[in-house]
């Protein structure tokens, strides 16, 4: 899957560089499940400074990110999993096709705008 990084986002890429993978916390966390664990976690603090009450996951915000796009961003259901990267029951079809990914990169702005418009989030990078 290839999609653009939006430029707000960035500042984390660079925050977190890693010295020989593309990210540094390949250097701190060895398993998917422990990565999945610490993003909980820190999801988990953010939540207790913004007051949130529920319990947020990573899982919440793939939840999130689609119901916007679908509910607010007028996204067809066949696009947003195409964005989640599900499987689709044309997958020997799909071998055949020199996938285009842009229509992900347009949907992740609309959602993106969508949020920070209607919102009084910031991005935070520190």
């Amino acid at each position: 899957m290839e999609i653009t990084i939006p430029e707000c986002i960035m500042p984390l890429f660079d925050k977190y560089k890693g010295a020989n993978k593309l990210f540094s916390f390949s250097d701190k966390i060895c398993s998917e499940n422990g990565f999945l664990k610490s993003i909980d976690m820190g999801l988990k603090e953010v939540a207790t400074i913004a007051k949130v009450k529920e319990n947020i996951t990573t899982y919440t915000f793939r939840h999130s990110w689609a119901t916007i796009a679908q509910n607010d961003c007028g996204a067809s259901t066949e696009l947003v999993g195409f964005a989640l990267n599900h499987a689709s029951a044309h997958r020997v079809t799909e071998g055949y096709i020199n996938k285009d990914f842009s229509p992900i990169d347009k949907l992740n702005v609309k959602v993106i705008d969508f949020v920070f418009k209607n919102s009084k989030a910031t991005v935070l990078v520190a």
